[in-house]
């Protein structure tokens, strides 16, 4: 990301004209990057139809919301790499049966896709690696105030 920066003023968090140094450029940085996360997900709300048809279509996720970025630069590397797994922190009794399912995603280059769509036994602690996936991709079952349909 790019960040120039004026040196004839400086502005406060609000937006306000401030005195000549008195700006935080990390805070500035930071406040960027929120506002660049907002319009890419605005993007992404805004055309969940178009996106749905090109899936369906294409039968290529990632290939679909490359076409839907399309016009702000990116491509289909960048759409890999965002949705691949980097890292993971896990504490607790159960560490390391997570330790080891999220270290495989891991070394593996796996996306969130790929573990989503992996058969996980039922039930067990790494069930709650694939379950976080599907959360993140609107798949996931085992959450707070879903309706039940007996």
């Amino acid at each position: 990301m790019l960040h120039v920066v004026d040196v004839s003023g400086s502005v406060d968090s609000s937006g306000k004209v401030s005195e000549v140094g008195t700006g935080d450029p990390i805070s500035d940085y930071a406040d960027i990057e929120e506002e660049l996360m907002m319009w890419y997900h605005k993007i992404l709300e805004g055309n969940r139809d178009k996106l749905s048809k090109l899936i369906k279509t294409t039968n290529d996720k990632i290939e679909a919301l490359t076409d839907l970025y399309r016009g702000i630069g990116v491509n289909k590397n960048n759409i890999k790499e965002t949705l691949k797994i980097i890292g993971a922190s896990c504490i607790g009794v159960e560490a390391p049966e997570l330790i080891a399912e999220l270290s495989l995603a891991i070394k593996n280059d796996l996306t969130i896709h790929n573990v989503a769509e992996t058969i996980h036994c039922h039930p067990t602690i790494s069930e709650m690696v694939n379950e976080g996936c599907e959360a993140v991709i609107g798949k996931a079952i085992h959450k707070k105030g879903r309706p039940l349909h007996l």
